[in-house]
């Protein structure tokens, strides 16, 4: 049990978030109670190893930490509420059907410069067909971010159709950056076909790592009415005139080089129901750096 809490503390360090008893519990490894939890951490030697200050659980010595998590909230509010209006925006489109962010603001611990990462899930055997038309409007309207400037700009570099929503083939076999990246992390704000509760049905492979975790409960999530929806229906019959493989063939050959040449099927998927294009996959880099803080802890722990 210790050993799985200094885990899953250090791990987190090193992403300058201390957590609450909850989040704690909700990321642990290993099974348990609230109660075994509270207790051990209470109790020698991680009572010595932790600090606990109005609520938020750290090392010891990295009392900073909690005033970076408490601005970067700060900045999540601000960040929410820009990408819910854009994912509102986007039942313009054909063949949207949900918008949920994921990544450091879902944790709501993105920095003040960074972008706003977008999953977005389409009707079956549509996600380069709804891709050229989101991607044309962010380019047309200057949102996506550039190699300039990310601030606010929003990156949607991750989708699936909904019946493609099992994110466990882009895990890496090593992976402990699981939490940052898996499924547990999303947070749903547009959603037409209910499709929160099926994304996290079929991600429930996350329980195996995390036997705690609780998937959030749908709430505060944009639904378009039936107007909307009735809208994009007549807009789907029209631009389905053009085929799904047309769009992907437009879409390949402009895309950069670098995608197709990373395109490993875990940083870069390039499918018929899936495109990921992560190509700068941080996973590899934080796992190294997770493990060195970890032993480090450990050797505090066992000494």
């Amino acid at each position: 049990m210790d050993h799985a809490i200094l885990k899953t503390i250090t791990h987190f360090d090193v992403l300058n978030y201390p957590l609450t008893f909850l989040e704690i519990l909700n990321f642990l490894e290993i099974k348990t109670t609230a109660v075994e939890l509270k207790k051990a951490l209470v109790t020698e030697p991680l009572r010595s190893l932790l600090a606990n200050h109005q609520g938020w659980y750290y090392l010891k010595g990295r009392e900073e930490t909690v005033g970076i998590r408490q601005k970067r909230y700060r900045l999540y509010l601000k960040k929410i509420k820009r990408a819910k209006k854009i994912a509102q925006l986007f039942f313009l489109f054909p063949w949207i059907r949900a918008v949920a962010i994921y990544g450091s603001l879902a944790l709501k611990n993105s920095s003040a410069l960074g972008d706003i990462d977008l999953f977005i899930i389409t009707a079956p055997d549509r996600v380069w067909s709804t891709r050229f038309f989101i991607n044309t409007f962010l380019k047309l309207l200057n949102l996506r971010p550039t190699s300039q400037t990310a601030k606010n700009k929003i990156c949607v570099s991750y989708w699936a159709d909904e019946n493609n929503l099992d994110l466990s083939i882009v895990n890496l076999p090593s992976d402990h950056y699981y939490y940052y990246y898996g499924a547990g992390s999303f947070i749903f704000l547009t959603d037409a076909k209910n499709l929160q509760q099926k994304f996290f049905s079929a991600n429930r492979w996350l329980r195996d790592k995390l036997p705690n975790v609780l998937m959030p409960e749908p709430a505060n999530i944009y639904k378009p009415g039936p107007i909307i929806l009735k809208i994009q229906k007549i807009k789907e019959a029209a631009c389905e005139l053009v085929g799904e493989a047309t769009y992907r063939t437009w879409q390949e050959k402009i895309l950069p080089q670098k995608y197709r040449l990373a395109n490993d099927g875990k940083r870069v998927v390039l499918s018929d129901g899936l495109i990921k294009l992560h190509d700068n996959d941080k996973r590899q880099k934080f796992n190294v750096l997770f493990d060195e803080n970890f032993k480090r802890a450990l050797s505090n722990y066992e000494h």
